[in-house]
């Protein structure tokens, strides 16, 4: 998760390192108005077929609340700027 995601955009990593199987299946992030939001994901199994399942992570390994996210200002569209 080098690189910043566009607003509206954002991504899913496979967890290769689950701990139990509570873990998440997919880890990432997204941003939405200005805030880097991490992200969870579950594959699950539902009556009319399989899903995935969202959660705003809030985990942290030390146990003190997690700053889930992150603000980055918007850009500022200066359509009159020559470059």
């Amino acid at each position: 998760m080098a690189s910043v995601p566009e607003e509206g955009k954002g991504v899913l990593f496979s967890n290769n390192k689950k701990s139990s199987d509570k873990a998440p299946d997919f880890n990432g992030q997204i941003m939405h108005n200005g805030e880097l939001i991490k992200i969870s994901a579950w594959q699950r199994q539902s009556a009319v077929g399989p899903l995935i399942s969202l959660a705003v992570n809030t985990w942290t390994p030390n146990g003190q609340p997690s700053r889930s996210s992150q603000k980055f200002p918007r850009p500022v569209d200066d359509g009159d700027v020559p470059f």
